[in-house]
């Protein structure tokens, strides 16, 4: 799992204009998973142009998952922006966020299938995060406790997704057998065919 540093700004005394900063660690995790937001184990590999979903979400008590700021699909030296500045390309649907667990919806496009190798696609992305509730939190600082005056921080995360070779070869590999079963089936309804003209004569 990731691991979301919110930066806290706080006053050490409220007399003064003196501003510090802290970061708290938050567990924020990414897996495969349906539209359900249910996390799926063992995802077969994926066509071209199939849908993929990534749920991202956190355990913590403290935080939910407010909104994803990027999402990037990668493979190799190729790479499709999926979310930009929180922005959803045409191909790529979020979920409403503001929950402990939330889904982003994209497409494994054609350019990952191109050469065939079948490399796994690494969807990687940034999650944008907020105390539930947008309550307030007690830091410690030395042996003092600070209220925080921020709320929001990012976190990274990352999910390989496997995906099926289909380049033509392998296409027309796959056609052959059921190119072979008609052959056979045509060359038998001939022969009955045949066999009824005999006993007609």
């Amino acid at each position: 799992f990731a691991l979301s540093y919110l930066k806290l700004k706080f006053k050490l005394n409220a007399a003064e204009d003196d501003e510090r900063s802290a970061n708290v660690a938050y567990p924020v995790s990414a897996c495969q998973c349906d539209s359900a937001k249910v996390c799926k184990d063992n995802v077969p590999p994926k066509n071209q142009n199939s849908d993929v979903y990534i749920c991202v979400y956190t355990d913590s008590a403290d935080i939910v998952i407010s909104d994803i700021k990027t999402l990037i699909l990668t493979q190799g030296s190729m790479t499709f922006k999926a979310i930009t500045d929180a922005d959803p390309n045409s191909v790529t649907t979020k979920s409403d966020m503001g929950t402990k667990r939330e889904v982003v919806k994209t497409r494994l496009v054609s350019v990952f299938f191109i050469d065939g190798s079948n490399t796994a696609v690494t969807v990687s992305g940034t999650a944008v995060v907020t105390f539930a509730g947008a309550q307030r939190k007690l830091i410690r600082f030395g042996n003092r406790a600070l209220d925080d005056a921020a709320d929001a921080g990012e976190s990274e995360f990352s999910v390989q997704v496997a995906i099926k070779d289909n380049t033509p070869e392998n296409d027309a590999a796959s056609s052959v057998a059921p190119i072979g079963q008609y052959a056979a089936s045509a060359f038998v309804a001939m022969l009955v065919s045949g066999f009824v003209i005999a006993l007609d004569l």
